[in-house]
């Protein structure tokens, strides 16, 4: 929000926005009219998307606002091209949301397409960022595209396209941050960030334009005593994670990244990237993919206007219960990863997936996400996979395996069945000079990226218990000899 109280300070904000005074007589003969004005009146104005008192500014120069309230007055430049609307919220979830139930990737960045505008409400230490990584062909950029479709375009060769990409530079991220504040920003490819000749160079961009990001501050601009901060959420792909472009920087520094922008990996790990399955009616994730983008090509725009409509009025309406709400949400979150009394780096983290989870829950209450998606289990899917990730990358194998040792879920029982030892990460079996994680083969393919290449690493290290020849053993679970991934951590 930007009070404009003298002339001199609204002139570059008109030039910002495309309205240039012209030279000469005309030119002065205005800012004499202006000078003989005694008083000025302060005006909210604005100027940018998001929050502006009790209305939602969106980028095609609309405004939401409670049921019955005027708008404010707007200088705000608008993206039209990005903005577009077109087709209905129905088909959008019928075409777009239902296929994608149970896949658990694509149901999280969607459902993190609503999280900026509850930051106000639900605040986070900083900018919630995420990155997809992984190799070419497993859907990364069709889940960017399919989280871009909340809000406008996919740019399915029309050129109506609200994804931008990160073929950009330092300077040039300044006018995305204008353009979507308490929004999505969705930057398709990493690798393209115009950065520097050199390797150092570059490093030190991909730093600077993270934090740039995560802080949501540009730099001071004409009239304004310090730059401008922005609130909003960025999606990210890539082909290697952050963390390895990074490799040669100060350790701290590449520690202080890796909690800003967090990596999940876009490959679900059922050999299909990002899906975990390919649902009925469909042969393959082809038919799956081009179905998706052809809905999001007819039907896009539609789910972001609902959803802001239902949220300015509920805070219009009883902002207390919605912050008690949202708080709620995010607390059970926390409860269920096992961290509402922790903190430090851990809670940060995941106190941004909490967000996420927030944001789907209150989007499925306005009846904007489908009522079948279940986003617990796909944002804590998402969550146990940034652990593992983080700890491979920061760290290496022992680091993993002791994330893996740590994930919410794992059983400590002595005592507990086939079934529930099938579904769940592990069981930890305390002896009394050791501790042995057991894992079913399938669990640890779920959720490792490589496992086969973890436990033989580990296996050379001694931590992994194999049979000779083979990188698993044998337990037993109900009576049965069950063939498991067994890991053993001496005590102190």
């Amino acid at each position: 929000m930007t009070e404009v109280v003298e002339p001199s300070k609204a002139a570059p904000k008109l030039a910002e926005i495309g309205i240039v005074l012209p030279p000469g007589k005309s030119r002065s003969d205005f800012f004499a009219r202006i000078s003989a004005i005694a008083k000025y009146d302060a005006v909210h104005v604005v100027d940018q998307t998001g929050w502006h008192r009790h209305v939602f500014a969106i980028g095609d120069g609309g405004q939401v606002a409670p049921s019955g309230a005027a708008p404010l007055p707007s200088m705000m430049r608008t993206e039209p091209r990005a903005w577009t609307t077109q087709g209905s919220l129905k088909a959008w979830k019928n075409k777009v949301a239902k296929p994608l139930t149970g896949q658990r990737i694509p149901m999280f960045v969607i459902a993190l397409a609503f999280a900026p505008a509850i930051i106000r409400f639900l605040p986070v230490w900083t900018n919630p960022g995420f990155e997809l990584v992984g190799t070419r062909g497993t859907g990364k950029s069709t889940a960017l595209q399919l989280a871009s479709s909340v809000y406008g375009g996919i740019g399915d060769g029309d050129g109506r396209r609200y994804w931008a990409t990160w073929n950009t530079t330092v300077a040039g991220m300044e006018t995305l941050l204008d353009g979507h504040t308490n929004c999505l920003l969705p930057l398709d490819e990493l690798n393209a960030f115009s950065g520097g000749a050199t390797a150092a160079a570059k490093r030190k961009a991909y730093s600077d334009v993270l934090f740039q990001l995560a802080d949501g501050i540009n730099r001071t601009r004409y009239g304004d005593r310090r730059g401008r901060q922005h609130s909003l959420c960025y999606l990210s792909t890539s082909n290697t994670s952050l963390i390895q472009e990074l490799r040669g920087c100060d350790a701290q520094v590449v520690a202080a990244c890796s909690d800003r922008l967090l990596t999940i990996n876009a490959d679900a790990g059922a050999d299909l990237g990002i899906f975990d399955f390919v649902p009925a009616g469909f042969p393959d994730t082809k038919s799956l993919i081009d179905h998706l983008k052809a809905g999001a090509s007819e039907n896009h725009g539609a789910a972001i206007r609902p959803y802001l409509q239902h949220l300015v009025d509920e805070a219009a309406e009883d902002l207390d219960g919605l912050t008690a709400k949202l708080g709620g949400w995010s607390k059970e979150f926390l409860d269920r990863a096992g961290l509402t009394k922790a903190s430090g780096s851990e809670f940060r983290t995941a106190s941004q997936f909490a967000l996420v989870y927030a944001a789907g829950r209150l989007a499925q209450s306005y009846g904007v996400l489908p009522k079948r998606w279940r986003c617990g289990p796909s944002v804590m899917a998402c969550y146990v996979q940034h652990r593992l990730e983080k700890s491979l990358a920061l760290g290496g194998p022992q680091d993993m395996i002791l994330a893996y040792k740590a994930l919410p879920g794992i059983l400590s029982d002595t005592t507990f069945t086939a079934d529930a030892f099938r579904a769940s990460p592990g069981v930890l079996v305390r002896h009394r000079d050791y501790d042995e994680l057991i894992v079913h083969p399938k669990a640890l393919a779920a959720r490792i990226r490589d496992s086969v290449a973890l436990v033989k690493q580990l296996k050379a290290v001694g931590i992994a218990v194999c049979e000779p020849g083979t990188l698993q053993t044998k337990r037993s679970i109900e009576g049965k000899q069950v063939r498991v991934h067994c890991f053993r951590f001496e005590r102190a």
